[in-house]
């Protein structure tokens, strides 16, 4: 059981799950965003670009879940700006304010290139699908960093196709449900662990190939499963019998270039 923990992206499609769930827990919750949060958290506007706002909302929190960035941006000067630059600010408060946990939203796109019916392991080479995926790779690495410099725990959680139900073929592997990304969190949050770690964030959907070492790690049963909507999207005219629409694990993202 944790005492206050700092939510960055509240407002957000993946942090307003979130927060309700740590909610429902009971847990004490410091929210930010740019816009407020559900009133039943303390909420904090805050430039996570800025050192002083960061230090600021660090006091008194033990565990951090970094939510906020840009999301899918193919922008590098966006990307460099939103996602990581005030990921290393964020690291470095929450080091210095003595944090005991920092839970970090990565993403499938940190292996994006790999072939769409790649087993998910923990010990999968980087190979990101383009500028967004570089993003979050830097990201779990400043995590790393801050694990090894101050002495907290991390857990970066490769989160794959968040939606409420799936909606293509390829999501009937990679899909993560709300109530799962509910349960994820707060098992990531609680995880009785030192040092660094990665778990992939998908559904117990039966056509996942990935390695559930992680998941037993933090104590994470996800019960949802994507199979359960195939009926719904063949008769939508979905394809279910392919692995998926696009030939990489990272769909549409690993399919053109980044701009230079």
């Amino acid at each position: 059981m944790t005492s206050r923990i700092l939510v960055t992206g509240a407002a957000g499609r993946v942090g307003s799950v979130v927060v309700a769930g740590l909610l429902a827990a009971g847990r004490v919750v410091r929210a930010t965003d740019l816009v407020p949060v559900d009133p039943g958290c303390e909420f904090a506007r805050a430039d996570l670009n800025d050192a002083e706002s960061c230090a600021r909302l660090c006091g008194g929190v033990d565990t951090i879940v970094h939510l906020a960035g840009h999301p899918n941006s193919r922008d590098w000067t966006m990307l460099e700006r939103a996602n990581t630059a005030p990921t290393r600010t964020l690291f470095e408060a929450a080091g210095a304010a003595g944090a005991r946990r920092i839970v970090y939203a990565s993403s499938v796109h940190v292996v994006g290139f790999e072939p769409a019916d790649v087993r998910l392991h923990d010990a999968m080479a980087y190979r990101p699908s383009g500028p967004y995926g570089v993003s979050k790779i830097a990201g779990e690495m400043l995590l790393r960093l801050a694990c090894d410099c101050y002495g907290l725990s991390g857990i970066a959680l490769r989160i794959c196709s968040f939606r409420p139900a799936p909606t293509l073929a390829r999501e009937l592997r990679t899909w993560l449900s709300p109530v799962d990304m509910q349960r994820l969190a707060l098992a990531a949050v609680d995880a009785p662990m030192d040092g660094f770690r990665t778990v992939w964030g998908l559904s117990n959907n039966a056509r996942a190939d990935v390695d559930r070492g992680g998941w037993a790690a933090i104590g994470y049963l996800p019960t949802d499963d994507a199979e359960n909507y195939r009926a719904s999207l063949a008769a939508a005219g979905v394809d279910t019998g392919i692995v998926s629409e696009w030939p990489r694990l990272g769909g549409a993202f690993a399919e053109a270039p980044p701009r230079p």
